[in-house]
């Protein structure tokens, strides 16, 4: 009992904080399919599968790529899909339930674990605005987890603060379990997201070495610090199974495509501009099919991070101690918010692997971490500047601004209630819609030696649909009289029974990948990925022969799993090598906190829940043929299917970039897809500039739906030499696979041509 009385009633203030992000999930059936979440469903139920037939680690997904393989789970991080599968065994939980779950745990655990790591280092109430500044980021409560529904990179930002409050109690003093619980949580970190650890695992190091700079005498600071340096030695070693393999057999797969440039996925194009940065967050306008949001830090988070910045300045409010602990973030803050302005290209272009995190703004939820540690930070000094009582009503105050500028983003866009593919016909029927590959939108993984991606082969396809085995024998090269029979089906092998009077070669439709090995009659036998498809092949002599086929371990593979087994041994050596108790692992906090600051929180999201929603308040939904934020609205036809009903136009100088948003609406259902063009063209209809894209919005046409509108955003890059005279923007849609653009019409029916001139401008 005295413990129960001891407890933190701040961990309760934080819960009750969590509502309003998590409502979303919790409110809703389904997920918002429309994104990646889609993709993680998916993952999630073919390691659950893979699972439950007895692969427990399963680096390879036999039901992706049209049943052809993927390594995907040999080179991306997978945390976030174990405790999704782990989830898919309690009663009633399908994988889609479970990467709902898998959200929700980010975003309570993003919540706890900065109020955890800055209560420890600075007290209770810093603790509490930290939490609250950090989940209600845009970045943190909405655009990683609705907009963009990246569940692992979501739940890095849960990982990463308590990473963090783990290495400051090992800081603080040596203890049995200290060490691994550091260690442990750093390979977690690592095992969530692939690019976010780099991220993370480089703030850790340079917190490390301010560590030792800031430290205590010179000739102790080695003791002292050993131990960090021994945890993130540990962690790094933990988690060897997973990111060694990758290092080592990078060569294996097609990486390139994940950075190729002036792609997608070219950090050049994803550049923040720091007018987005700093401004308020706007209510989304659900009257879209993708309704538009901004990158934005959220003004609370960026001012009160700056006022903690300042307040680091005065001696008076935290010790020399905290006010060290909380400087290490300003720099930090300083340079992530350099790199995701334009002004940093050359560091991008400079830096090896940088171009691989594709997106800067995937920074802004670093940065955001660091934010709201300063903001905490600040609540400490003004906690001393003004004493308990009146800091307490200021924590009140404060959280109340975070959670109230949040309340548009608790609005996102509805999503169907439909629970997405799971089973591995699903699977394979999202892919032949053209969703994706593999669970990649680039063919990230594809081995190197696909050449040329095969199309989808119709006897596996069948294979799918009926109830047995999957069929991948290429029964049409067979010779004749030669007969092939599944003896044994496990997840990532199969035992053949050849019957045949003459040598062939064996083929399978599946891609050969470091690991698949074959064995006739017992013995080794060599595989030769078949040109141009990689597919696997195997010679056979003639006569009566059993063939195996399985996925095993490489030597990269052992020796990452010899690592880390042998730094999960001395972890756990180090954790019990004494009998003596670690009450300090979870500090207790001093009693103090106000009961009433539960009910800041609850009385908001009362209002929300209860209030606001029913009453449509802080949300936007255009109707009809009206787009409320369009500068200019307008109504052409375009073609028989679609009509322009808005636009906005920001001209732009000479060696500049003008940038042109259409808004299109679908008048009835599209039965094929268009191409887009806009084209900035002379008195003579020479072309200057241009931005074509292969789907307009991002979103084929025949996808679109009746009762939302379509934002299609473009940038034209100005010639700096453009010669002074009258141009004329001009913008239509076309089908590339009949070279034809379509007809525009006016509103009264009239034909104004195959190109719609909507904007004049002179240079």
């Amino acid at each position: 009992m005295k413990k129960l009385r001891r407890a933190d009633l701040g961990l309760v203030v934080v819960l009750a904080i969590c509502l309003l992000a998590i409502w979303p999930f919790l409110s809703r059936p389904g997920l918002p399919l429309e994104t990646d979440a889609e993709l993680h469903i998916v993952r999630t139920a073919e390691l659950s599968d893979l699972l439950r037939r007895g692969a427990v680690y399963p680096r390879w997904a036999p039901d992706f790529y049209y049943g052809y393989g993927y390594p995907l789970f040999n080179y991306y991080a997978p945390l976030t899909y174990y405790v999704g599968a782990g989830l898919t065994l309690l009663p009633g939980v399908d994988p889609m339930l479970a990467v709902k779950m898998v959200f929700v745990l980010g975003l309570l655990g993003a919540g706890l674990g900065m109020y955890a790591y800055v209560r420890r280092g600075w007290g209770w109430r810093p603790g509490l605005v930290a939490a609250a500044a950090y989940l209600y980021a845009p970045y943190v409560q909405f655009i990683d987890p609705h907009a963009r529904g990246v569940l692992a990179e979501a739940f890095s930002f849960a990982i990463f603060p308590w990473t963090l409050w783990a290495f400051t109690g090992l800081n603080e003093g040596s203890s049995r379990w200290r060490l691994p619980l550091a260690a442990g949580l750093l390979a977690a970190l690592i095992c969530t997201h692939n690019l976010m650890a780099m991220v993370f695992a480089v703030i850790l190091a340079a917190w490390l070495v301010w560590q030792v700079l800031t430290g205590p005498a010179r000739q102790a600071r080695v003791r002292r610090h050993a131990p960090l340096l021994a945890a993130l030695a540990m962690g790094l070693a933990l988690s060897a199974f997973f990111w060694l393999p990758v290092a080592l057999e990078r060569d294996a797969v097609q990486l390139g495509n994940l950075i190729s440039e002036g792609g997608h996925f070219d950090f050049r194009n994803h550049f923040l501009d720091l007018a987005e940065l700093i401004s308020p967050t706007t209510m989304l306008d659900l009257g879209a099919s993708d309704p538009h949001y901004r990158f934005n830090l959220g003004v609370a988070q960026w001012l009160l991070g700056l006022a903690g910045a300042a307040s680091l300045l005065w001696k008076r409010g935290l010790s020399s101690q905290r006010r060290l602990a909380a400087l290490f973030f300003v720099p930090t803050a300083g340079v992530l918010l350099l790199l995701v302005l334009p002004v940093s290209a050359f560091i991008w272009e400079r830096v090896p692997l940088m171009p691989f995190l594709q997106f800067p703004w995937r920074l802004l939820g670093a940065l955001s971490a660091s934010l709201a540690i300063l903001a905490g930070a600040g609540m400490g000094a003004l906690e001393a500047w003004v004493g308990a009582r009146w800091a307490d009503w200021a924590v009140a105050g404060i959280i109340t601004l975070f959670l109230v500028l949040a309340l548009p983003l608790t609005y996102p866009a509805e999503w169907p209630a439909e629970p997405g593919p799971a089973t591995p016909e699903d699977i394979i029927q999202a892919e032949l819609r053209g969703r994706w590959l593999g669970t990649t939108s680039t063919g990230d993984y594809v081995p190197n030696d696909v050449i040329v991606v095969p199309r989808p082969n119709a006897q596996v396809l069948e294979s799918y649909r009926g109830e047995g085995p999957v069929d991948r024998v290429n029964r049409a090269t067979l010779p004749a009289g030669t007969s092939v029979t599944l003896v044994d089906d496990q997840p990532l092998a199969w035992a053949y029974r050849i019957d045949g009077e003459a040598p062939f070669v064996f083929r399978l439709f599946h891609f050969y990948f470091p690991g698949w090995v074959a064995t006739l009659d017992g013995r080794p036998a060599p595989i030769r990925p078949a040109e141009p498809d990689g597919f696997i092949t195997v010679e056979i002599p003639a006569g009566s022969h059993q063939l195996e086929i399985a996925f095993r371990d490489t030597p990269a593979r052992k020796i990452a799993w010899v690592v880390s087994g042998l730094a999960l041994l001395f972890c756990l050596l180090i954790g019990l090598r004494s009998t003596s108790g670690d009450p300090d692992i979870v500090r207790v906090s001093p009693q103090g906190v106000p009961r009433y600051l539960v009910l800041v929180p609850l009385s908001l999201f009362a209002f929300n829940v209860a209030v606001a929603g029913p009453l449509g308040w802080l949300r936007l939904r255009s109707e009809g043929l009206d787009v409320a934020r369009a500068q200019e609205k307008v109504y052409f036809e375009v073609g028989e299917h679609i009509a322009l009903i808005g636009y906005d136009w920001r001209p732009a100088g000479a060696g500049d970039v003008a940038e042109l948003i259409l808004y299109w609406k679908a008048l009835r259902p599209v039965p094929v897809n268009y191409q887009v063009f806009v084209h900035l063209r002379d008195a003579s209809g020479q072309v200057e500039a241009q931005s074509d894209a292969l789907n307009p919005g991002s979103y084929p046409t025949t996808r679109w739906p009746l009762t939302q509108y379509v934002r299609d955003p473009h940038q034209l890059s100005i010639p700096a030499g453009i010669a002074p005279g009258d141009y004329r923007l001009a913008v239509g849609l076309w089908l590339m696979a009949e070279g034809k653009r379509m007809p525009v019409h006016d509103a009264a029916g009239s034909y104004l041509g195959d190109s719609l001139f909507i904007e004049s401008v002179t240079y």
